[in-house]
């Protein structure tokens, strides 16, 4: 069954003499079964223009979950959009495919925020923003496509949704607010069209990407715009993007990447900790490149560098431990006149080429790999990895490389010399606690104690507990006691040997 709810403007508000703002109010409460109550006045929740005010009517299909939203342009009221915090479906439970018509431009803050049985929305034409909030932890929602007008996504609008998998993103769009996509796992790829211009903070963070394509577009990619995307293997920034500090930091399966000249200047951090970033090509234009910026991309085997290159600082190509071959597009008078800060032995370290640009040669798939190199080393915890490159055209392969086994166990073993009274020696047999007759470090796993050599009157336990028997006269003694720590997940079992000295007095 299906219920109708009409917004109207009664006829003595349109006939005053007086200049009147009037907005329409709704409320709706969604039983069990999904029916509609009751509308009462709220403020607004959509809008379709600032000049013609809102004239919608919203409708609710409780069989299969459809919430239906129409604009009715031969309903006129004046006055602007009412922006408020609570939005009459928040956290609705029943609402599962979202229609909206013709002429609506866009939604109140959090319009269907928490909807988490939402699957689908089907916008119109006509929208213009998609407001902050709006679909935050839709855990549901597959699929979304812009059309025509929409020139902003909000603020944290697809925030958390992660079984978003598609996104396709309208020519005419200009923003993408800060979070509006992060942590939308599912989603794999997308395409930045031309016309934006402004990608703000982490609007990407955490996502699924794969593959980004900016299209040309004169944009400006704020800090950490696609920080931490560890899937993102394919990125192309076109010629005009500007990128920020961090804004691709921790990208770890980034495996190459041509910055545009546009960025005139490569921010710290910008790709910090890429660790599977291989060729890098920085464009003509670029003229500093700051702190750390590509620190920790262990796997980059070569550089690209322009002649506006000016300044390279301090950090900037720390750790790039396979770093072999800097293609630089000048002269070597020109290269000597850039200033080159310290911690950069793995950048200054390689094998310069003058007036060169990275070979791009191929070899039809019929590659020649070389003997490999160990570009991550495994360990007990953990397994590592060897890089092969094709001496043709420079594509690679990676194997992994199997655990270590278990790391040496590091205990360390020294007797100590204790000191026993012959007096109290006469009476009763004496004790030495383990821990007065040893000092032990760093022993990994469970220690056990056993004589190994020694006068017979004096005994070891295998708690590590000496015991000395009547019948020793004064003088030194000296026993021999193997302590064994049984090692543990990551470290191997190990003995060592020490002499106790027992003096009698």
């Amino acid at each position: 069954m299906k219920k109708l709810i009409s917004v109207l403007i009664t006829t003595a508000l349109l006939l005053t003499m007086f200049s009147v703002t009037a907005y329409a109010y709704l409320d709706f409460e969604f039983a069990d079964k999904g029916s509609i109550g009751d509308y009462e006045e709220r403020p607004e929740f959509a809008y379709n223009d600032p000049k013609n005010g809102t004239n919608l009517t919203y409708e609710f299909d409780s069989v299969t979950g459809t919430l239906t939203l129409t604009h009715h342009p031969d309903i006129d009221l004046s006055g602007n959009m009412a922006p408020y915090d609570t939005s009459p479906f928040d956290s609705n439970k029943d609402i599962k495919h979202l229609i909206v018509n013709e002429g609506v431009t866009g939604f109140c803050k959090g319009a269907f925020r928490n909807c988490t049985a939402l699957e689908d929305v089907t916008l119109p034409d006509t929208m213009v923003e998609i407001s902050e909030d709006a679909f935050l932890n839709c855990s549901s929602l597959k699929s979304v496509e812009f059309k025509g007008s929409l020139k902003t996504i909000g603020d944290f609008a697809f925030y958390d949704c992660p079984s978003l998998e598609k996104v396709t993103l309208n020519d005419g769009l200009e923003a993408l607010g800060h979070n509006c996509f992060e942590n939308c796992a599912s989603l794999a790829e997308i395409t930045i069209p031309k016309s934006v211009t402004e990608i703000f903070s982490n609007a990407f963070t955490a996502s699924g990407l794969k593959s980004l394509k900016l299209e040309d577009s004169a944009c400006t990619v704020y800090p950490y715009s696609f920080n931490n995307c560890a899937k993102l293997e394919s990125v192309d920034l076109g010629a005009n993007a500007v990128l920020k500090s961090s804004s691709f930091s921790y990208c770890t399966s980034l495996k190459s990447v041509a910055i545009p000249g546009a960025t005139e200047t490569v921010e710290d951090d910008t790709f910090y900790s890429c660790q599977a970033l291989e060729t890098l090509k920085i464009g003509e234009g670029v003229t500093e490149i700051q702190e750390d910026a590509f620190n920790d991309c262990e796997a980059v085997r070569t550089v690209e560098l322009p002649v506006s290159l000016k300044k390279i600082a301090a950090y900037t190509f720390r750790e790039c431990e396979s770093l072999t071959d800097v293609y630089y597009n000048g002269s070597k008078a020109q290269w000597d006149k850039i200033e080159i800060g310290a911690q950069n032995e793995k950048l200054t370290g390689a094998k310069l080429h003058f007036n060169s640009s990275a070979p791009t040669q191929t070899c039809g798939g019929n590659h020649k790999w070389n003997g490999g190199k160990v570009t991550k080393k495994a360990t007990p915890t953990s397994t590592g990895v060897k890089t092969y490159t094709c001496t043709l055209c420079g594509e690679v392969k990676t194997e992994i490389i199997a655990k270590c086994g278990k790391y040496a166990n590091p205990i360390t073993v020294k007797g100590k010399t204790v000191t026993v009274k012959l007096k109290s020696l006469k009476k009763k047999t004496q004790t030495i606690a383990q821990n007065k007759a040893f000092k032990i470090t760093k022993a990994q796993g469970k220690l056990t104690y056993s004589k190994s050599g020694g006068d017979k009157k004096i005994t070891v336990s295998k708690s590590g507990k000496l015991t000395v028997k009547k019948g020793l006269k004064k003088g030194s003694y000296k026993v021999k006691v193997k302590v064994k720590a049984a090692g543990n997940s990551s470290y191997k079992p190990s003995s060592k040997t020490a002499t106790v000295t027992i003096k009698i007095k």
